[in-house]
């Protein structure tokens, strides 16, 4: 539905008077369209501060830049009703909003593939506990473990946890025969009496310790079973107590050491490309690497990097027990006061942060590349692509499928170690074999536009590898110029165009008004993705040589 510029602001006037009667305390606020369809389910700390926000940000129908991002803007234009619900503490809030989610299906909500929830482990609150999977978290007073990400990993957890503690997992009645996974070894059977209370309720702590990760604690304490053993002349039960401590030192070994300190931490880290991302999430405990799991989301074109990785968090931690004191993510994520004081309201203090240069970075960094490579390998298996470049290649009038797309661009951020950076996509997917680092060498001072023209005249003078179908550059109007006067000294005839990011404008040369796509444009959403990942090597390469200098001084 089109609206007037006058619509528009009408409707800014109309939520701006709900918002005059919104309290100012935590909770979830829903908004809706004109048919009472969900359009946006978000949680605050001070739901009035919060909802204002949005309408706040939006005077000027063209000063796009003033928006958390155009798809805001598409939103408000829809809304027609706020509703909110007040609760009791900022907890309850990322509860609620998380429900509320997985209810209504909202359209500017993002939502984890399959709309799943995480699996957990249950230890029972029963005379002998038992380890079941559950994906519902009540107050029953059992203990959770996970969330797990992996079905994998799963059942490898619980595959040692029976082999190795004999935790029951089936229901029982006391008094009943043992089961066939006790003749397995895979059973101690305390219910018929196979094993003392006592002895069921040390394995039941002992596998609490390995699913914590505290597995130094762990084998001290086993050590210390089987050398009593020993004494006490049980030589069957320090034999089987030796093939725990063995087990689990083969487990602890199997795990990649990622970190000489031994604080436990998770690490995020989030890949877009077009519509599909991947969110990487690394648990690292006593300096070992647990797990590291893949997330996948489509359809998620409306949404930047930052986006998908604030509702990552919120979903990932809503019903975890398990909250390291450090979190480590890939990019800055703005408003998540409400997460941190949720934690507090259950007396976990943690710190959620993008790391500086560094020991932590470099975990950060190695989640990345795990999560660049999940991406591309969906998107190798797409059959999508090749509408999208059909449909580029209609909206761009080129003479053919822009098969190979080279893009350029300039990472300087106000210092004098300016650097450039290529990427290359082969039918719309990155070719990392043809990424190009260049460090700038004649030009001085912060001259973005004569830089441009370097890599791309150094680039083309480069006969190695094959000419691009089209080139795109980060930028606007003086750096496409730039460009273009190297292509014509070269006397080459390739289709190049520029594209800014403020407004997702398209600069082409010789034309004066620049091209604005739709936003939901397969042709935008192509380069878009490309431009974003020639910034991002960029700003990698950028950082790194930034890092080599400042340890050199």
């Amino acid at each position: 539905m089109e609206y007037s510029k006058g619509h528009f602001y009408s409707i800014i006037r109309i939520m701006l008077d709900i918002c005059r009667n919104i309290p100012k305390k935590p909770g979830v606020y829903i908004m809706r369209d004109e048919n009472r369809r969900v359009l946006y389910v978000g949680k605050a700390k001070n739901l009035k501060n919060r909802v204002t926000s949005y309408f706040h940000t939006s005077t000027s129908l063209s000063a796009r830049r003033d928006l958390p991002s155009p798809w805001i803007e598409l939103m408000i234009r829809q809304i027609d009703d706020i509703e909110t619900i007040i609760v009791s503490n900022e907890f309850e809030a990322l509860l609620l909003e998380n429900n509320l989610i997985k209810k209504y299906h909202p359209t500017y909500n993002i939502r984890l593939k399959d709309d799943k929830t995480f699996p957990y482990l249950k230890l029972t609150n029963e005379e002998f506990p038992r380890l079941t999977i559950t994906r519902n978290v009540l107050n029953d007073k059992a203990k959770y473990f996970g969330p797990y990400l992996s079905a994998n990993s799963l059942r490898q957890t619980i595959q040692f946890i029976r082999k190795n503690f004999g935790i029951v997992t089936h229901t029982y009645k006391t008094g009943q025969r043992a089961c066939l996974n006790y003749q397995l070894g895979l059973c101690a059977a305390p219910y018929a009496g196979k094993v003392t209370k006592e002895e069921y309720d040390n394995r039941i702590n002992s596998t609490i310790k390995f699913l914590k990760g505290n597995y130094k604690e762990l084998l001290k304490e086993l050590q210390l079973d089987m050398e009593k053993q020993a004494n006490n002349m049980d030589f069957e039960g320090a034999a089987k107590t030796r093939d725990q401590i063995a087990n689990l030192n083969r487990l602890i070994e199997s795990q990649h050491i990622v970190s000489a300190h031994l604080t436990n931490r998770d690490i995020f880290a989030v890949y877009k490309m077009y519509d599909i991302a991947t969110c990487t999430v690394m648990k690292v405990r006593q300096g070992k690497l647990l797990h590291c799991n893949n997330l996948q989301f489509d359809a998620v074109d409306k949404f930047d990097e930052k986006d998908i990785l604030h509702a990552v968090l919120s979903q990932y931690y809503v019903n975890n027990f398990d909250i390291p004191k450090e979190i480590l993510v890939n990019t800055e994520v703005e408003d998540l006061t409400i997460l941190v004081s949720a934690f507090l309201e259950r007396g976990i203090k943690t710190q959620i942060s993008k790391p500086k240069p560094g020991d932590q970075m470099a975990l950060v960094d190695l989640a990345l590349e795990n999560a660049i490579d999940s991406t591309n390998q969906v998107l190798t298996k797409s059959k999508q692509l090749n509408n999208i470049l059909e449909s580029l290649q209609r909206d761009l009038e080129l003479p053919k499928s822009p098969q190979i797309i080279e893009a350029f661009d300039i990472s300087n951020l106000g210092e004098n170690q300016a650097v450039g950076a290529m990427v290359t996509f082969v039918k719309g997917v990155p070719c990392k074999d043809r990424y190009r680092k260049f460090i700038i060498k004649t030009v001085v001072g912060q001259n973005d536009v004569a830089m441009m023209g370097e890599i791309v005249s150094r680039r083309l003078n480069n006969k190695e590898l094959p000419k691009p179908s089209l080139i795109l550059i980060d930028g606007g109007k003086g750096q496409l110029n730039a460009a273009c006067e190297v292509l014509k000294k070269l006397g080459l005839k390739i289709p190049i165009i520029g594209l800014v990011k403020k407004d997702e404008l398209i600069f082409i040369p010789k034309v004066e008004l620049p091209i604005a796509l739709n936003l939901q444009s397969k042709s935008l959403l192509l380069l878009r993705a490309i431009r974003d990942e020639v910034h991002r090597f960029g700003i990698s390469f950028h950082r790194a040589k930034r890092n080599k200098a400042f340890l050199e001084k």
